[in-house]
Parts: C-alpha cells; structure tokens; sequence
C-alpha cells in the first residue's frame, strides 16, 4: 500500500503560513506578549488542574475508604451479636435437666426465655444430628447431621455459627448458633442450639444512621452468597448478585472495595445504574457484610469538587485572556505611536510634535522622545554650519584611523602568529597519576597520543620511569599536599628522538563541589633553548670575570712577573682549572717563552706551549 502524499502547493503554502507566523512573533511585541503570557497562565491553570485532580482523586479515595469504614463497623456491631448469643446460649446450655430427657422440656422452656431475644425457636439435637426436642415444637422430623457447625460443636468445639440459613420447621429458614449439652461426667451428648432471627427489629443488626444516602443499602451474606438480613427486607433469603465474587472475599476475609453494576433493574429495558459497593468479612461467623450505594450520589460531592476545579481554571483562563487582550492594548498602541514617530526622525521628520500618552512610563518615554526630537533639530541647525570644517576633520581623522587600523592589523596579525607558534605542552592528571586529557601540542611530540589517555603520566613524560630529583621533582605530590600551585623545571627525555629538554612544568590543582583537590593541571613549557642560552651566559660571565681579573691584577702591579703569576692565579680561580701556563712572545724572533705555571711541571709546560704554538 503507497504511503499518502502531500501536495507540492499545500506543502509550499503550509512553509509559507508557519514562516510567516514564526516572522511575526520575532518582529511582533504583541505577540510576545500574548506568548509569555498565554503561556504563564497555561501552566499555572495546568498546575492548579494537577493539584486539582490530586485533591479529587484523594477525596474519592476518602469516599471509598468511607463506605468500608461503615461496613467495618457494622460487621463489629453483628460479632458483638453474635459474641451475646454465645454467651447467653453457652450459659443456658450449662443447665443440667437439659441432658436429662424426662426434665428436658421445662429445662428447654426456660431456655428459650433466655433466648428469645436473640431467636425464634431453641432445640435440642442428639449426637446422630436429630432434632428430639424444640420450643415452640416442631411437628416433623427434622435432622441437622449435615450441619458442620453441630458437627463441630459435638467433636467439642464451644460455639459454632452455620455457615448458611437452615430451614427448621415448615416455613422456618435461618442461621443457626449451637452450644454443646454435657452428661454428669462432661461428656457431650448432644448440643443447644437456637435459630436466630436476624430480621427481628428487638436485634437490630443494622443502626438507622448508617450515614448511606437514599440509594445505599446493607446486606448480611453468607458463605454461599444468601443474603440473611438486609437493610432492604424484600431481599432477604434472595441469593446475591455478585455470589460468586462474595464466598471468594469471605474465604479470604479481607475488606474490599470496588465499583459495580446494580444488576437487580426494574425491567429488562432498564440501564444497570453504577454502584460502589464496599465488603467486610465477620470474625464470629463465616459471614459478610456488603455496602452498596449509588456511584451518583457517592461521588456527588467529588463531582461537585471537580465541576468547581474546571470552573475555575476556565474562568482564570478566559480572564487571563482578556488580561492579555487589554494589557496589549494599553501598551502596544502608544508603543507603535512612538515606533512610528521614531521612523520619522530617523527619516529626518523633526518639526512634527509627539502625542502626549499621560503620566506613566509611557508618558515619559514620549516626552523624552520630544525632547530629543527638539534636541536634534537644534543640533543639525548647528551641525550643518560645521559641515565645511568637519568635512575636513573627518577626512584627516579617516587617514589617521585609516593607518591605525592597519598597524593594529598588523599587531593582531603579529600576535596570532606568535599564539599560533605557541609549543607549551597542557596535560590533566588525577591524584593517580592517570591521564585523563592532553592537548595537540602533546600529540604533537607524541605521535602515540592515543594510548596516552589513561596511561600513567611518567610515560608521557620520561619512558614510564618516576620522576626523580634533581632533575625531575614532582609537583603532582606537593600540588595534592597544599592544594597551592606549583612550579619545577624537569629534565625529560623525548620519546621520538631520544634528545634531553628542558621543561618549566607549571601544576594548578582543579578542585571538586567540596573544594578537594581531584585532578591537576600540568603546563609544560620548552625551555631548553633558555637553558642553553643560560649556560652559554654563564660561560660569558665566567670569560669576563677571568678578563676583569686580568685587568684588575696588572692594574695592582708594573712587575710582568707578578702580574703574571696573580692573573693565572686569578683565571684558575674564576675558571676552576687543575693546569695551567702562560708563555710570552719575545725578542724579534717571537719566541715563545714560559714566564709562569701552575698544576705541572715546566718541562710539560714547555711542551704544552710548544704543542699549542703548533697546533695554532
């Protein structure tokens, strides 16, 4: 499949709008105002939305939270029930005639006195799981051996709740709470149990301010999803619609909430209506509590929260357009009168008056605007009776500032050529002693540069040999200890061609946040030719001391002799020779004659002499 195409002329003309429209917010003062603020606004309505949406979305978790709270706290109420119910009917289980069967029936009257509160029949079950007596009777034969909790109450369990409404009698179906019925000898020979009326108004599982709306309702459910009591009596002994997902969370026994569907509509054209509906598990029994509530009515508030927040940010954005649409009126206009007077002077327009704009600062940049206005006609009156004058002025001035610029031309030249020829070698070294960076005046005498970084900086240096005083000291260590610059002239072999120089290694410190010495800088500078010319100046001077001695003794004395002996002795102080001798030329022959020695005998002196002559 072709991928689609843009037309050349919607292309062109779409170039053409955005080139334009970017044209006009460079050259545009409105625009940029409009921007800036347009933009400002944005982000503080999107902010404030943020924060907005925040407090929403915590509120609705509060609202949440709610409805488990309420269901929590009901589920606490129906234990402190059933915990009554235990201890009532394990008190009336305690009477000693109810195991006795020919005393059973006033025994079981009474405890049903006790229990009446509480339920609607008391009955006494044999170990078999048979009914053999209950108050009010029952005419038929009812057996509860399926029950797990009589099942567990006769193994010796104190207490049980059934998990699920059992029928007791014709028309009869509720939970029922047994206890167990002891011999003489504690024994258990059957169990007490009584059908508890969850419904009778004299209990009261559910308080009247439940805190619900008009929509929320209670259902106490058991372990198969049958709800046992609601706040709805119609639903009572009706299974939930949500069975499946109940007996799951009573199994777990963790509290629960989450959002669902009313699914018990009026009719079948009717629209589920959004619910929230909020579990607790009981602790005394196997059963549940579920909160249900229109989603409508729950959120109203956040709702109404969140129609004020879009409110709000629309109204602050409307407003700040309106802001941006007056504030670029008031300003832009008087800017565009001024811009416009502006062209005119600068056109040459200087006996037009500029429009007052009142006492702001736009009022003053007018009326400064005036009087430079009034300030330049004065001016070009006067100026253009200098004109002749400073016609001339400007033509010598150009000539000078013509050949100034030149020189200066040429110094800048001069100067780039000398930055240019610049050798210094620049090197970055960690208190390792690793290199982390060099510059090209380094690759330059070192043709391997790039093994150079990370490689210890003896190598760079000196063929991977510490330095060594005299003639290397390092300044990384005194650099590192004093964190002050540092500055040492080394002795270093090339590495190219093997040759010794000379080099003045200058050592900075480069500092970290905390103000620690983490790398530094070496600058190294060529000085062999200074120090060469430094030896050949000491040369000179020793030369010229050993002549300002020569002059100095014959000065001292007119004996040849002695001045002789004193200059020799002079030079062989000033130059440090272990030997030496000076001969004369004399007579017409020009012999050359020994006159004095030092460090050697006179035949070896004469033969020096003789040899030098030669050799000369």
């Amino acid at each position: 499949m072709a991928s689609p195409t843009v037309a050349p002329g919607r292309r062109r003309w779409s170039l053409r709008f955005w080139s334009r429209l970017w044209l006009w917010f460079q050259t545009s003062l409105s625009a940029k105002m409009t921007a800036i603020v347009i933009v400002g606004i944005v982000s503080l309505v999107a902010l404030f939305a943020y924060l907005g949406s925040a407090a929403l979305n915590e509120s609705i978790q509060r609202l949440l939270e709610d409805r488990v709270v309420v269901a929590q706290a009901t589920a606490r109420h129906i234990d402190y029930a059933l915990d009554n119910i235990n201890f009532e009917l394990t008190r009336a289980a305690d009477h000693p005639e109810l195991a006795d069967p020919a005393r059973r029936d006033a025994a079981l009257k009474e405890a049903y006195d006790q229990l009446s509160f509480f339920g609607s029949q008391v009955f006494i079950v044999d170990r078999a799981g048979a009914v053999v007596a209950a108050y009010p009777p029952i005419t038929t034969t009812l057996s509860l051996a399926d029950s797990e909790s009589l099942q567990a109450v006769l193994h010796g369990q104190a207490f049980a709740i059934s998990r699920v409404a059992h029928p007791l009698g014709a028309a009869i179906q509720s939970p029922l709470a047994v206890a167990p019925l002891r011999d003489a000898s504690s024994q258990v020979v059957g169990a007490l149990g009584v059908s508890i009326d969850l419904n009778s108004p004299r209990l009261r599982l559910f308080t009247d301010s439940v805190g619900l709306g008009g929509s929320g309702y209670m259902d106490l459910v058991d372990s198969n999803g049958v709800i046992l009591a609601s706040t709805l009596p119609g639903r009572v002994g009706e299974p939930s619609d949500h069975d499946k997902t109940l007996v799951k969370m009573i199994q777990t026994h963790q509290p629960v909430v989450s959002q669902c569907h009313d699914c018990h509509a009026v009719s079948a054209s009717t629209t589920p209506s959004p619910q929230v509906m909020a579990f607790a598990p009981l602790d005394r029994a196997p059963w549940g509590i579920m909160v249900r509530q229109d989603e409508e009515e729950v959120m109203a508030t956040a709702r109404d929260l969140q129609l004020r927040i879009f409110t709000l940010g629309a109204i602050a954005l409307l407003g700040a357009l309106l802001l941006v649409y007056l504030t670029t009126r008031s300003v832009i206009a008087p800017v565009q009168a001024l811009t416009s007077a502006a062209r005119r002077i600068a056109g040459g327009d200087l006996q037009t008056p500029i429009h007052e704009y009142g006492k702001d600062e736009i009022g003053v940049l007018a009326r400064a605007f005036d009087t430079m206005r009034s300030q330049l006609q004065a001016s070009v009156n006067e100026i253009q009776t200098w004109n002749r004058e400073l016609d001339a002025r400007v033509q010598e001035r150009t000539a000078a500032l013509t050949a100034a610029q030149r020189e200066a031309q040429q110094s800048r030249d001069h100067l780039q050529t000398i930055i240019d020829s610049l050798s210094d070698e620049l090197l970055v070294i960690d208190l390792e002693h690793r290199v982390t960076r060099v510059n090209a005046t380094v690759q330059q005498h070192h043709p391997t540069s790039q093994a150079l970084i990370g490689a210890n900086c003896c190598s760079v240096a000196h063929g991977a040999v510490p330095c060594q005083p005299p003639q290397c000291d390092c300044p990384l260590a005194h650099v590192a200890q004093t964190g002050k610059p540092f500055r040492v002239t080394h002795q270093h072999v090339d590495t190219t061609d093997g040759s010794t120089r000379y080099l003045e290694v200058t050592a900075s410190p480069l500092r970290d946040s905390e103000g620690r010495v983490s790398q530094i800088v070496e600058l190294w500078r060529d000085v062999t030719e200074e120090k060469e010319m430094q030896e050949m100046i000491l040369q000179r001077n020793r030369e010229l001391s050993a002549v300002n001695a020569l002059a100095r003794v014959v000065g001292q004395s007119i004996k040849i002799d002695e001045c002789l002996d004193l200059a020799l002795t002079e030079v062989r102080r000033i130059t440090r020779m272990d030997v030496g001798s000076i001969f004369l030329l004399e007579g017409d022959e020009r012999a050359l004659r020994l006159r004095t020695y030092y460090g050697i005998s006179a035949q070896g002196a004469e033969a020096t002499g003789r040899l030098g002559l030669t050799d000369t």
